[in-house]
């Protein structure tokens, strides 16, 4: 009679030890796609922060905007105030979805680098140049959509010329 209570026993406590195994399994499982999750958006979030400061630092000492005139366009071209390398051009590749710069003479796809990583997918991006009125600075807005994300800021160009 041992014999047989030990086997249940046995199959008992095997039955509890792989419902315990599969529970941990999947929660181990959910924990790693949390954490790709998150990871991949603070990837986001920081192929963003450098997109932005990027234009940013274009649109410092804004000395003549190219490009858009007034209205929008996904390419923006401005000559910056004491930069040998004008113009500078940030536009949107669509056919590889990334954002890409350029300085100087810009006469085909290879003069231009990417900004943005392999990382993260750009759907769109476009700059609109408003003019405001009372002769107060005009404005650029940038919109991206990064990752089915849209973002927008607007950088107001003051004429600092010297």
């Amino acid at each position: 009679m041992n014999k047989g209570f030990a086997l249940i026993e046995m199959i008992i406590y095997t039955a509890l030890f792989s419902i315990m195994m599969g529970g941990l399994i999947v929660t181990v499982y959910q924990l790693q796609e949390s954490s790709k999750h998150t990871e991949s958006g603070f990837v986001t979030q920081e192929e963003i922060n450098f997109v932005y400061k990027k234009i940013d630092w274009v649109l410092n000492s804004v000395e003549k905007i190219n490009s858009p005139t007034l209205g929008i366009s996904s390419t923006l071209s401005i000559d910056k105030r004491n930069f040998t390398d004008n113009p500078i051009i940030i536009r949107f590749n669509s056919s590889e979805k990334k954002i890409e710069y350029c300085t100087g003479v810009c006469t085909d796809a290879a003069d231009f680098t990417q900004l943005t990583s392999s990382n993260i997918e750009v759907n769109d991006l476009s700059f609109k140049h408003s003019s405001r009125p009372n002769n107060k600075a005009p404005t650029i807005e940038t919109t991206a959509n990064i990752d089915n994300k849209v973002f927008t800021f607007i950088k107001y160009i003051e004429n600092n010329a010297p």
